[in-house]
């Protein structure tokens, strides 16, 4: 069922409520909403098995635990190596995004570390040393401004 389900105006409200608070009981929901319980979770079932819905997740500020040095990096990879190196991104807890860009570059990483020491050593002794590297470009991030998900 992924990717054909089609969203209507109610799927849009339930998302809504949820992305104000993703652990509003289903009760609340319907409530607020004035429909049914069974309806919330008829629709929320839909809106996962369709992959619409991936998760429900709690924010954390990484500064408050100790994260406080953010780095946007870009990879060029060797195509023959591109799976290798997915693989040993995902391995390193301080790498939170992975996604393939277009352009000179091939994958840009969100990375957090515990300081600027930290993510030098992450550039220096695993990033640079990926297999099949051609370039990368690092920036730093120096304050979030905001974050946010897709509008509905």
């Amino acid at each position: 069922m992924k990717g054909s389900y089609k969203i209507d105006s109610i799927d849009k409200l339930i998302l809504q409520e949820l992305l104000k608070n993703a652990r509003k009981s289903y009760s609340q929901i319907a409530k607020d909403l004035k429909i049914s319980n069974s309806l919330v979770h008829q629709r929320i079932g839909k809106l996962k098995d369709s992959g619409i819905i991936t998760s429900s997740s709690v924010g954390i500020n990484p500064a408050l635990i100790g994260k406080e040095s953010c780095a946007y990096i870009r990879l060029a990879v060797e195509g023959q190596y591109l799976n290798l190196v997915v693989e040993k991104l995902k391995k390193l807890t301080e790498v939170v995004e992975c996604s393939f860009v277009s352009g000179e570059f091939t994958l840009q990483l969100k990375v957090y570390a515990e300081n600027n020491i930290r993510m030098r050593h992450l550039i220096h002794h695993h990033f640079s040393n990926l297999k099949g590297l051609k370039n990368m470009d690092v920036t730093m991030a120096l304050e979030d401004v905001f974050s946010r998900t897709v509008d509905i």
